[in-house]
């Protein structure tokens, strides 16, 4: 299980066509308990057409998607994606895309966290531009970025949230009540990763 969280590596920033994917996620995590194997999760994903997409290229991108998000949980989590309430299953995955993404990581933990720290709860389209421009100073690739693809991260990564119920539809940080059971898992992969959760 590897992670980019914590490195000075180029951002990867392939979160534009994506949402949180909650019900694929679970279904390929229950592929994946089956038969421990992500490239024959995927191969059998594709053959069943398992989201009944219309396109295979379009199944393929998923698919693809989610698996490596997943492959950066551990057995444990993954297995609480499956078995968890709705509210561990939402949290385990806002954890993969977190440990997927460094960009949104930092996000989570230096906005906000940080906001709801200091009890400012709204977060603001300025704060996802005060971010992305902050970083540019340490990710010169962030400047090749178009305004279009950046208003497109910022509208996905805002729809991720709200999926993750990190933000209410008034864009509010809400507090993420953590059950014993999710603080074992994600503490046992590593302490800091708990930090990506407003509490």
């Amino acid at each position: 299980m590897k992670s980019v969280v914590g490195n000075n590596e180029k951002y990867s920033m392939a979160f534009t066509t994506c949402s949180l994917l909650i019900q694929e996620s679970i279904k390929i995590a229950e592929l994946f308990c089956k038969e421990k194997d992500w490239k024959k999760v995927s191969q059998i994903a594709t053959d069943e057409n398992l989201f009944q997409y219309r396109t295979v290229s379009s199944l393929k991108r998923t698919l693809s998607e989610i698996i490596s998000r997943l492959k950066l949980l551990s057995e444990d989590a993954i297995n609480l994606l499956i078995h968890g309430y709705k509210e561990e299953q939402i949290q385990v995955l806002w954890l993969a895309v977190c440990l997927r993404y460094q960009f949104i990581y930092e996000f989570s933990v230096e906005v906000i966290r940080e906001k709801y720290r200091s009890m400012q709860y709204k977060i603001e389209q300025f704060d996802f531009d005060a971010f992305f421009n902050s970083k540019m100073n340490y990710h010169e690739s962030l400047e090749n970025i178009t305004e279009t693809t950046r208003k497109k991260l910022k509208q996905v990564l805002f729809k991720m949230m709200k999926e993750a119920e990190i933000i209410n539809n008034d864009d509010n940080v809400q507090v993420a009540l953590l059950s014993e059971k999710i603080v074992s898992v994600i503490g046992s992969m590593n302490q800091k990763y708990l930090m990506v959760f407003p509490n």
